[in-house]
C-alpha cells in the first residue's frame, strides 16, 4: 500500500470509529512529495486577515481597522472580496454571518502554524474570544508574528486534509440528501470551513483565496 493510499485507509478507519459514513470511492489525495504548500509567512498574513474581519462582523471599528491594516502592511494581502465587505458601511446580516464563521478557517490556520497544538475534531465551534487573542490586534506590530511562523511537516497537514476532505463528504452527502449519510457529531460547517482553509493551504487548484473550492 502505497503513501497516499495508506492516508486515506487511515481516514476512513478514524471517521469510521466515529460513525461517520465513508464512500470507498473517492480518489487519494496527493503525496508529499507532490504537496505544494503555502509559504508560513503568507499562512500568518493570511490570519491575520482574516481575525480582524472576523472582527469587524462582530462590530469592531471598521475604519480604524483598515487604517491598522494598511500601516501594516497587510491591505495588500485582504482579497478582493474581502475588500468590499471591510469597505461595506453597512453589510447585510448574511455577509457578516459568513463573515463570523471564517473563524474556524482561522482555527485551522493556527493549527498549520502549531499555535494551537491539538485541532481536534470538526464538531464544536471555537470560541472567536480565545482565537483573536492569539493574533495581533489593532495597534499592536504583526511582523514577530509574520516571521516566526513555521509549517507542520507536510505529512500532518496532508493528513489532515485527506481526513477533512472525507469527512465534508458525509456531512454534505446528509445535508443535500436529506439523512442518506451518517456525520457522527461532525458540524457541516465547521467541516467545510476547515476544507476551505485547508485547500487553500495546499494549493488545491492552485486557486486564490476568493476562489478556493471544496471539491468532494
Amino acid at each position: 500500500m502505497g503513501e497516499a493510499e495508506a492516508r486515506k485507509q487511515k481516514s476512513e478507519n478514524i471517521l469510521t470509529e466515529m460513525g461517520v459514513t465513508i464512500n470507498p470511492h473517492l480518489p487519494v489525495i496527493e503525496q508529499e512529495t507532490e504537496a505544494v504548500l503555502r509559504p508560513p509567512e503568507v499562512v500568518s498574513r493570511r490570519i491575520i486577515v482574516l481575525c480582524n474581519l472576523v472582527s469587524v462582523a462582530r462590530n469592531a471599528d471598521r475604519e480604524e481597522i483598515i487604517v491598522y491594516l494598511k500601516n501594516e502592511d497587510m491591505w495588500q494581502h485582504v482579497s478582493t472580496r474581502e475588500k468590499v465587505f471591510f469597505k461595506n458601511e453597512s453589510p447585510d446580516e448574511m455577509a457578516r454571518y459568513n463573515a463570523t464563521w471564517r473563524i474556524e478557517a482561522v482555527w485551522l490556520l493556527l493549527w498549520a502554524l502549531s499555535i494551537i497544538p491539538e485541532l481536534g475534531m470538526p464538531e464544536k465551534q471555537c470560541d472567536p474570544r480565545e482565537v483573536l487573542v492569539m493574533v495581533p490586534g489593532i495597534g499592536e506590530p504583526t511582523g514577530e508574528f509574520i516571521t516566526n511562523a513555521k509549517l507542520r511537516p507536510v505529512a500532518d497537514i496532508l493528513d489532515k486534509s485527506d481526513l477533512i476532505y472525507r469527512a465534508h463528504w458525509a456531512t454534505r452527502e446528509r445535508k443535500i440528501k436529506k439523512f442518506k449519510a451518517e456525520c457522527g457529531n461532525l458540524d457541516n460547517d465547521i467541516v467545510k470551513e476547515w476544507h476551505y482553509a485547508i485547500n487553500w493551504l495546499t494549493c488545491y487548484s492552485d486557486l486564490a483565496w476568493d476562489h478556493v473550492t471544496t471539491d468532494t
